[in-house]
């Protein structure tokens, strides 16, 4: 069935194109520019000169050894191939930019077991940077450093998967990447000049290779914006709106309080302070990202909410003459055209469903009239369907001339197709005498309610299922004038229906019967669908006195009436 609307959203929302492309191009730009920057340095060392943005930093600051500038260049170029523009890259390139990260990897975790060891002629001449006859280590990366690289060379294959979990993982290893870089900046912002940290402090990092961390690790994180911190940034949803607004606060607030502690002279140590800035950052981005990811999911949760009410509303609109032609078809009252009998029918569900109800009084032969009560199990549709067809079958047996238990007994073709399971109440009484034949299938009993006392109409067979056998027989009994037949189903069992039958004995009509037994117009809260036949046979006046004429041709005229009404 076609319904209009929006689709529902998935748990992921639709990232912003915009927010895209700038996270896109700045990743690509960190990357490139990283890769200048350790040209120029290879470069430069090549020519014996020394690093001019070194100097401009702090003379006193370690420089960044040509062999760290060749491995940034390395992984710089391998970010490249893997990352920027990862799904219009061929796979050779895929495949080139990954051989050039494991070989990062390999020759830093050879530098690491160097520094171990404290022993630099472990590493190959080919590896050992030259110039370190009076410093073992002179010629190589610091410790820091060389443990970072390690990490993002690990970290790009990763992130060039296409699997969820590996992508985090590499987006965690970066992360912790560019954060090292991040507290070197911070510490050497704050006046610290040895700038020996994790793993081992057995050299000093080059403020500038903290710069390339910083840059290469961040870039390594934003290329992937459809996975983890940056999806939420990127999302069009309330998170990510509240992500990016509240990034000045997530840059700031780190300063605000790193200034305010080192302005009451709380931390005197540098690096207390670079590892205060570097905590700080990860928790408000943590709780930032929660309230986020929070925000986008209420979100989803109400547009799915909302798609999902739009298809009801369209499906009701389409199944509303449908579902209102069949709950009428579920009961069949022909109107009475004699004046001796009344009748009343009464119908309420219990939650405003299709009931499985379905009842009807017809008009047979020779002053007969058919009376029909099915009860199917259930609610909805199908249980409303097979309701009609019961009712249906029965009123077609008893216009055929079959007795009440013959109509029951020709349904069985019918339960074997259907498979529902069904009580029924199948009579025909002869509205002229008060003749009543009466079968009950498993059906709570009918109830004849005369002036005196209250007959009650037991079982006459089982209830109505395909696995069900057995025969039915009826109840034949008198209704007298001014007694009172009453069908129900099971939801009015709840009441003590004797008793409430001889409170309405003398009810003057049977809407007033219904009237008390039901409860009013509101009625009370049945825990069950509820359908009621009433019929009265009613006592027929005949006329006894007759005025006195004024002429003979009067008294004639009156003569032939009365020797009518004598005679019947």
């Amino acid at each position: 069935m076609a319904t209009t609307g929006v689709h529902a959203p998935t748990a992921d929302m639709s990232a912003d194109k915009t927010w895209v492309r700038r996270v896109s191009a700045l990743s690509t730009g960190l990357i490139v520019a990283v890769i200048c920057f350790c040209l120029v340095q290879v470069m430069l060392a090549v020519v014996g000169s020394s690093p001019f943005i070194d100097l401009a930093i702090s003379e006193n600051v370690r420089p960044m050894q040509p062999a760290a500038a060749l491995l940034f260049g390395a992984l710089g170029a391998a970010a490249f191939l893997l990352l920027v523009h990862r799904s219009w890259r061929p796979p050779l390139a895929r495949g080139i930019g990954t051989a050039i990260a494991v070989a990062v990897v390999i020759v830093s975790a050879v530098y690491l077991v160097a520094y171990r060891l404290t022993f630099a002629d472990v590493l190959p001449r080919w590896l050992r940077p030259g110039g370190y006859s009076s410093d073992l280590f002179a010629g190589l990366p610091a410790s820091n450093t060389t443990f970072a690289l390690l990490l993002l060379g690990v970290a790009l294959p990763l992130l060039a998967t296409t699997s969820r979990r590996v992508v985090l993982t590499g987006q965690v290893l970066a992360a912790t990447a560019a954060a090292s870089g991040g507290r070197i900046i911070v510490e050497f912002f704050y006046g610290s000049r040895t700038l020996s940290t994790f793993p081992w402090a057995l050299s000093e990092m080059a403020v500038t290779s903290a710069l390339c961390l910083l840059g290469l690790g961040g870039a390594a994180v934003l290329s992937r914006w459809d996975v983890g911190v940056v999806s939420a940034l990127v999302g069009t949803g309330p998170g990510g709106l509240v992500l990016r607004r509240s990034l000045p606060a997530l840059l700031v607030m780190p300063v605000i309080l790193l200034g305010f502690v080192q302005g009451q002279h709380l931390i005197n140590r540098p690096s207390l302070f670079a590892l205060l800035a570097v905590v700080i950052t990860v928790i408000v981005l943590v709780m930032l990202m929660s309230l986020a990811r929070t925000l986008d999911r209420r979100d989803s949760q109400r547009a799915i909410a909302t798609e999902r009410a739009l298809r009801a509303r369209d499906a009701l609109s389409q199944r509303a003459p449908v579902v209102t032609v069949l709950e009428r078809q579920l009961s069949t009252v022909e109107p009475m055209t004699r004046d001796d009998v009344e009748v009343h029918t009464e119908s309420r569900t219990e939650s405003g469903v299709l009931t499985g109800d379905a009842y009807a009084i017809v008009n047979l032969e020779a002053s007969r009239i058919g009376l029909v009560l099915v009860d199917v199990a259930g609610h909805g549709a199908e249980p409303a369907v097979v309701a009609l067809r019961i009712k249906d079958s029965l009123i077609h047996s008893l216009r055929q001339g079959a007795s009440p238990a013959q109509a029951l007994g020709a349904l069985r073709p019918l339960l074997e197709e259907t498979q529902e399971m069904a009580t029924a109440v199948v009579g025909e009484i002869n509205a002229a005498t008060g003749h009543l034949r009466c079968a009950v299938a498993g059906h709570p009993p009918p109830l004849v309610i005369r002036s005196e006392t209250v007959d009650t109409l037991e079982s006459t067979g089982p209830l109505l299922h395909s696995s069900i056998g057995g025969m039915w027989s009826h109840h034949e009994l008198s209704v007298a004038e001014g007694d009172t037949l009453m069908l129900y189903t099971d939801g009015l069992t709840e009441r003590p229906l004797e008793n409430v039958a001889r409170q309405m004995r003398e009810a003057p009509s049977l809407t007033e019967m219904v009237h008390w037994l039901t409860g009013g117009e509101a009625g009370p809260a049945f825990r069950d669908d509820v359908s009621l036949i009433l019929l009265r046979r009613l006592r027929v006046k005949q006329k006894t006195e007759i005025d006195v004429p004024d002429s003979p041709a009067q008294a004639l005229s009156h003569a032939q009436p009365r020797f009518f009404l004598e005679t019947r």
